[in-house]
């Protein structure tokens, strides 16, 4: 019985501990139409890359015509200016390139897309996320997410589609 107990508590204490979604409501970065403010689910990366903190991001964007959920990347600091690409992966899926994109929004907060885009529609089923930025300048910003439970941020973040 002890044997068993301690064989349990190997396993469980050796398990690699991994963040989950943070719901909160806080200031939007993707957006700038009000609300200004509202709910948000956060997921940092699995660790920092050459000092750069991640943290993926759904945040609902609102506008008098439409609304929809947003997803994006949010850093700790500015990457290189002008366009961006990236390269993301879930799970042992196929890595998929997107084609550079202009940015508006603060240099630090990077939309992936919305519920319409390819970035998003495999989010709510995945359990991992490999995603690199492809800055214009030739360099790459690698991050990894463990996503498991993105269907329920989703839901929490609680945005109506309406286009």
């Amino acid at each position: 019985m002890l044997a068993a107990f301690i064989a349990f508590c190997l396993t469980v204490f050796s398990l690699p501990a991994h963040a989950a979604w943070k719901i909160e409501t806080g200031k939007k970065v993707m957006s700038s139409s009000p609300p200004l403010v509202g709910m948000l689910a956060t997921l940092p990366a699995k660790a920092a890359f050459n000092g750069v903190t991640a943290r993926l991001r759904l945040e609902c964007f609102t506008h008098p015509q439409l609304t929809g959920i947003q997803f994006g990347i949010i850093l700790s600091k500015k990457p290189p200016n002008g366009f961006m690409a990236w390269r993301y992966q879930y799970d042992e899926g196929t890595p998929v390139r997107t084609k550079p994109y202009s940015r508006t929004l603060p240099p630090e907060a990077i939309t992936l897309g919305d519920a319409s885009s390819a970035e998003f529609k495999s989010l709510a089923n995945a359990k991992r996320l490999k995603l690199t930025l492809l800055p214009a300048d030739g360099s790459e910003l690698p991050y990894e997410f463990e996503v498991a439970g993105a269907a329920d941020a989703i839901k929490a973040v609680g945005c109506k589609e309406t286009r």
